[in-house]
């Protein structure tokens, strides 16, 4: 299993997946919505929102709910001397997790970072493979690199983690729900992105960002300020952050699993053909008042012609 395990990573590094571009100004965004009382809906349809780009409303092309759609999920894990401490709780948590959240058609990839951005495991659906591939990523074993092959001196590039991953592992148009779970303390002190950039490319590639807090039952000032970084990735992309005071992450999982569970994915053209660049603010606008939507805020356009959200169906 083991040998199996490093050959696929090997494979994956030596024939890198092609980059597909679509030029069409399909834009699709992933939300969740809450009733007045917090609790999530999965029971509503196209004809209950409303679809506003820059104040301006926008046909539905697209609807669908979550379980109608594979998911598509990516697992960041700090790897830095921070995390020491919580490496073998949040190993079981993780892999309780991918066991109860992973259907046939769904696929997880699994990344590390610190200093390096390691794949452990690019997606996949075999619950062994992502098992044995969690055990051995604190093994001296050698894994594949994401992003660029720069030298970073110490430190933990979280920005860097978010933004390689995304261009690399969510390249493939296919309609599916997006999503990546963020485990950190949220410090970052060696990426060569910065925080807005990595929000801006999980926007583009429609991938919301659950991050998971986790560290001193005590935080310190630089422990605040973490937090803070998870949140603003969790609301820049449409996904929430969870805290995790060094105890087990096991209701922390649980909580992505429902929102993962009761989302939905909207999709519509832009009547907005111009190519410049800009930022589009989208607002997905419930006909029942007193339901409220967890989404991103909206996309950039890319000066190439296709909106920022063209790696939809």
């Amino acid at each position: 299993m083991r040998l199996a395990l490093l050959l696929h990573c090997l494979a994956v590094a030596a024939f890198p997946q092609e980059v597909i571009r679509v030029d069409v100004q399909l834009v699709q965004v992933g939300f969740s919505v809450r009733d007045s009382s917090g609790n999530l809906r999965a029971d509503l349809d196209a004809d209950d929102f409303v679809v506003l780009e820059d104040g301006v409303e926008q046909q539905v092309r697209r609807f669908a709910r979550a379980h109608r759609l594979p998911l598509r999920l990516g697992v960041l894990v700090d790897h830095s001397g921070s995390q020491d401490d919580y490496e073998r709780q949040h190993d079981e948590d993780l892999r309780l997790f991918l066991v109860t959240m992973l259907q046939p058609e769904d696929r997880a990839y699994l990344l590390a970072f610190g200093d390096r951005l390691r794949l452990i495991a690019p997606f996949h659906n075999d619950l062994e493979y992502l098992t044995e591939a969690i055990r051995l990523s604190h093994k001296n074993v050698s894994f594949p690199k994401v992003g660029p092959n720069v030298r970073r001196h110490g430190g933990t590039a979280l920005f860097d983690a978010v933004y390689h991953s995304v261009r690399e592992q969510y390249q493939q148009p296919e309609p599916a729900r997006r999503a990546i779970v963020l485990l950190s303390d949220g410090s970052d002190n060696s990426s060569g992105y910065t925080l807005l950039d990595a929000i801006e490319t999980a926007q583009e590639h429609d991938v919301r960002v659950f991050g998971i807090w986790y560290g001193s039952k005590n935080p310190s000032v630089r422990d605040e300020y973490g937090r803070r970084v998870l949140e603003r990735l969790a609301e820049g992309t449409g996904g929430e952050r969870f805290i995790s005071s060094g105890e087990s992450l096991e209701d922390q999982f649980r909580l992505i699993g429902d929102y993962l569970r009761a989302s939905y994915e909207i999709g519509y053209y832009s009547t907005n053909a111009a190519e410049d660049g800009a930022f589009r603010r989208v607002e997905i606008r419930p006909r029942e008042r007193s339901l409220e939507v967890r989404a991103r805020p909206g996309y950039y356009v890319s000066d190439r012609g296709a909106t920022s959200a063209d790696t939809g169906p």
